[in-house]
C-alpha cells in the first residue's frame, strides 16, 4: 500500500490534465485588458477620422471665402463642424473648435473626447482627440467693369419703373453681392466706364482729395483757364456771369489723363495727372457748318464775338482744322464776359447721342 502511494505521488509531477485551465486563469486578465484596448481603441480611431472628416470640409468651405470677417468666420466653421461631425459619429462628443487666419491660409483646430468602456479598468474613463486642417486661401481677385446706359433712352418706363432706376436697384444688387459686408474688400475692384463722355460722382464731391480742383492735369488746354482756377470754379463763374445757374458744375467727372486711365494708380495731388477732372463741355463755335447733314455745332451756347476777335477765326465749312482753331477754342472773354445764346451749357457734351437724362449724368 505504501508503494501504492508512494507512485502515485511521483505521477503528479508527469499529470498535464487541467493545464488549459490553470494558463487561462492566469492569462484571463492579460487577455481581457487587450481586447479592451483593442475595442477601445478602435472607436477612437473612428472618432479622429471622422472629427478630421469635418474639420477637412469646413477649412475647404472657408479657404474659399476671404471675404468673411473673421467673427463669421468662427462661426461658419463651428456651425459646419456641428452639423457635421454629430452627425457622422456616435463616439465622441465636440470640445472646441478654433479657427486661425491669416492673408494666405486658414488653419482650424477641433478638439473632441469619448466615454471608455473597458479601459476604465485600467485608469483611462476618457480619450480625448485634437486634429488640425491647414489650407491656403482662395486668392482670386475679381475685377468688373460696369457700363451703364445712362442716356436719355433710359427715362423710358418698363412697366412702373423708369430704366435708370431699375439700372440702379440692378447695379447697387450687383455691388453688395460681390462686396457682401465688406465695402473696402481687398479681393474685389469694381469699375465704371461713362456709357456717354462723364461718369457723375455727385456734387458733394467738389473739394474731394482726388478731384483735380486746379487744373493741374492741363485737360483743359484748349481754353485759357486761369492758372490755379479749377473746372468746378471756372464754371461756376460763368454761370454766375451768365446767369445760368444750370450751367454750374454737374458732379460729372471725365476718364484720367492718359496712361492713369487704364491704372490702378492712387489719385494723389502731388501728381496732378493722377486726379480726376471735372467735366466742362467748350462753348461750339457759331461761325460755320459742322458737315453737310448738320448744319450747325449742337452745343453753341455763347456768342464767338465780331468778326474781327480771334473768336470768330479758326473754323470753315467744310469743318477742318486750322492752325487758327484752337484761338476759337483758347478765347477767355467769351466765358469771363459771356453773351448767351442757345444750347445746353458746359454741362452737356457736343453732340445729341451725348445728352443724358437728370439724375444720371451732368
Amino acid at each position: 500500500m505504501f508503494r501504492s502511494i508512494v507512485k502515485k505521488a511521483l505521477g503528479l509531477g508527469r499529470d498535464e490534465r487541467s493545464v488549459i485551465a490553470v494558463l487561462f486563469a492566469m492569462l484571463f486578465v492579460p487577455l481581457m485588458t487587450v481586447m479592451a484596448i483593442a475595442v477601445d481603441l478602435s472607436q477612437f480611431l473612428v472618432m479622429k477620422q471622422q472629427l478630421r472628416s469635418a474639420v477637412d470640409s469646413a477649412a475647404l468651405d472657408i479657404g474659399q471665402q476671404p471675404m468673411l470677417s473673421d467673427a463669421t468666420a468662427a462661426s461658419e466653421v463651428q456651425a459646419f463642424i456641428t452639423a457635421n461631425y454629430p452627425a457622422l459619429s456616435v463616439i465622441g462628443n465636440l470640445t472646441s473648435v478654433k479657427v486661425t487666419r491669416s492673408a494666405t491660409s486658414v488653419v482650424i483646430t477641433a478638439a473632441a473626447s469619448m466615454n471608455t468602456n473597458f479601459l476604465q479598468i485600467i485608469g483611462y474613463s476618457t480619450l480625448g482627440v485634437t486634429v488640425s486642417s491647414q489650407i491656403a486661401v482662395n486668392q482670386n481677385k475679381l475685377e468688373v467693369v460696369l457700363v451703364l446706359d445712362n442716356t436719355g433712352s433710359m427715362s423710358t418706363k418698363y412697366g412702373t419703373m423708369k430704366g435708370i432706376d431699375g439700372l440702379k436697384v440692378a447695379a447697387t444688387a450687383l455691388v453688395n453681392t460681390l462686396f457682401g459686408n465688406d465695402p473696402t474688400l481687398q479681393y474685389v475692384k469694381i469699375g465704371v466706364v461713362p456709357f456717354t463722355a462723364t461718369v457723375n460722382v455727385g456734387t458733394q464731391y467738389a473739394t474731394a482729395s482726388w478731384i483735380d480742383n486746379s487744373n493741374g492735369a492741363g485737360s483743359m488746354s484748349h481754353i485759357k483757364v486761369p492758372t490755379g482756377t479749377g473746372l468746378i470754379t471756372f464754371a461756376s463763374n460763368l454761370a454766375s456771369a451768365a446767369h445760368q445757374s444750370s450751367w454750374a458744375w454737374g458732379g460729372c467727372v471725365r476718364q484720367r489723363t492718359e496712361p492713369y486711365d487704364v491704372q490702378d494708380v492712387a489719385p494723389s495731388t502731388s501728381y496732378p495727372e493722377t486726379l480726376y477732372t471735372p467735366f466742362f463741355a467748350p462753348d461750339e463755335p457759331d461761325c460755320c457748318t459742322f458737315n453737310n447733314s448738320n448744319p450747325s455745332f449742337y452745343n453753341d451756347y455763347l456768342s464767338d464775338g465780331t468778326s474781327t476777335t480771334l473768336c470768330r477765326k479758326g473754323f470753315q465749312y467744310p469743318y477742318q482744322k486750322t492752325t487758327d482753331e484752337s484761338n476759337v477754342q483758347n478765347c477767355p472773354s467769351k466765358y469771363t464776359t459771356p453773351s448767351v445764346k442757345s444750347g445746353d451749357g458746359p454741362r452737356d457734351g457736343p453732340g445729341n447721342s451725348d445728352r443724358t437724362i437728370s439724375g444720371a449724368s451732368a
